[in-house]
């Protein structure tokens, strides 16, 4: 593999940060407090069939089974749908 190296352009690796994360699923009664606390403030929302998470970039739909983030910060929160995360998160700890 050749890269050409343009002005003010760089090749970067992203470094491996590691999230809480949890399975949407709005029969479990052991949630975590991260996600209570997110239900109480109303920063997420089970409505019928889907979900809907109020990201940093907007508010977000998603589906029962899909896997919630929480970054860094306490509304550094995003879903990922279940086959995605699998491919692209390694899960550190159960």
């Amino acid at each position: 593999m050749i890269f050409v190296r343009l002005e003010n352009s760089m090749i970067v690796k992203k470094k491996p940060i590691e999230y809480e994360a949890w399975v949407l699923n709005s029969k479990d009664t052991h949630k975590p407090e991260w996600v209570k606390q997110l239900l109480d403030a109303g920063l997420i929302q089970k409505k019928r069939v889907y979900w809907y998470i109020k990201t940093l970039e907007g508010k977000m739909k998603t589906t029962e089974g899909s896997i919630l983030i929480r970054g860094h910060s306490p509304k550094e929160i995003w879903a990922v749908r279940k086959d995605i995360f699998y491919k692209t998160y390694d899960i550190i700890e159960e």
